[in-house]
């Protein structure tokens, strides 16, 4: 995180890149010489697999909506969830998300 941090303020090789070569010294993988918002993505993936954190990071990337091997391309709605029907009936000041039913 805080590599991502620094990366978005424009450190794109100093104290970002060392941060996350050292994420990658314990796993034995080769450093990075560069640093790039696919870098950092792509290492948060690896890192956090199964930590729950990849939806939340595609959508913050940018990369939610893209297809890749196992998913189709999606539409730009489906980055919300839509709001349970309960939700919506003990509360009518709810409205649905745009994209599903009754949006």
């Amino acid at each position: 995180m805080k590599a991502e941090a620094l990366f978005r303020q424009g450190d794109t090789g100093g104290e970002a890149l060392d941060l996350v070569n050292q994420v990658r010294a314990r796993s034995n993988a080769t450093p990075l010489t560069v640093l790039t918002e696919d870098d950092i993505l792509d290492e948060r993936g690896r890192e956090l697999a199964f930590e729950m954190h990849r939806r939340r990071d595609l959508i913050r990337f940018d990369k939610f909506g893209d297809p890749w091997e196992f998913k189709e391309a999606s539409d730009d709605y489906r980055k919300l969830f839509p709001i349970p029907q309960a939700a919506i009936d003990a509360n009518p000041n709810l409205e649905q998300n745009p994209g599903y039913a009754g949006g």
